[in-house]
């Protein structure tokens, strides 16, 4: 896995530069699955990336304790605007639209006596946006993704511990996708904070059977890690103030491994210090 983040990172982290909008789509109903999803839209977020993130499975749940859960949308919405009206249909006696003074209206004609519609009674339910890149955890057969967001699978990238199929990026192994979330995010150089390490750890733990079934000492390595990272801000005390109100900046401490330079077999960095990432709203250096 490490070798095929490495291979691949440097052609996303070009994509992820130049995208302004990313969906995250979970396509698997299982607690890892939810756990590296929702941290790593998080982490796009920290990095102000616009997007979503949707969960495209049922049967999925647990998920409510998981960070981020509040972004989490079930409905990946269709190719147009629907408007829900909340008013007893008995009530109404027409619906039509009217374009005549050069711009679509619709019109709602109630029956004689009944109650006016409530602004609070309408709902607009937009189409969420075309990615310009987007992740799946699971794989591509989701009937209820537009068809044009798949036109080229390119864009597209892809965790799977079985997918054989052609995308713009491809991470499959057997380890879990919350392990294969927190290598991803090292080497990319995007955000890692304690939520987003809480999640993953979840994942990993829930993955392996509370760390029963583990077949390689860095999944071990990985997890201890993001427990690390995730307890360490717990337990540290209120970040001191100068005497003006100004933060007093704290360098990050450097996690090591004596055998390879540091748990994920990378050289020797800075973690979880990202790397300069460029969001869709930075100028780009030349």
């Amino acid at each position: 896995m490490n070798q095929q983040i490495s291979q691949q990172s440097e052609a996303l982290t070009a994509v992820l530069n130049r995208a302004a909008n990313i969906a995250v789509l979970i396509n698997e109903a299982n607690f890892d699955a939810l756990a590296a999803g929702l941290a790593l839209y998080l982490s796009l977020r920290e990095a102000k990336k616009e997007g979503g993130v949707f969960l495209t499975a049922s049967g999925a749940n647990d998920w409510q304790s998981l960070a981020g859960a509040e972004f989490l949308r079930t409905d990946l919405g269709n190719e147009h605007l629907s408007i829900d009206l909340n008013y007893p249909l008995e009530k109404i006696e027409k619906v039509f639209s009217d374009d005549s003074q050069g711009k679509l209206r619709l019109v709602v004609r109630l029956k004689e006596g009944a109650e006016p519609i409530k602004k609070e009674q309408v709902t607009l339910d937009f189409q969420a946006p075309k990615p310009d890149l987007g992740f799946v955890f699971g794989n591509f057969e989701i009937p209820t993704i537009p068809v044009s967001w798949l036109a080229n699978k390119e864009s597209w990238a892809i965790f799977s511990h079985n997918y054989n199929g052609k995308a713009g990026f491809s991470f499959v192994d057997p380890m879990s996708y919350s392990e294969m979330v927190a290598h991803l995010l090292q080497n990319l150089g995007l955000p890692f904070n304690a939520q987003m390490a809480q999640n993953l750890y979840q994942g990993i733990r829930q993955a392996t059977n509370s760390f029963a079934n583990v077949n390689d000492y860095r999944t071990l390595e990985t997890a201890a890690l993001c427990f690390k990272i995730f307890q360490s801000r717990e337990a540290k005390p209120a970040t001191p103030q100068m005497s003006s109100g100004e933060t007093i900046r704290q360098e990050p401490e450097s996690i090591e491994n004596k055998e390879s330079g540091n748990i994920f077999g990378q050289p020797k960095v800075a973690f979880p210090t990202p790397k300069i990432f460029q969001g869709s709203t930075t100028p780009k250096s030349h």
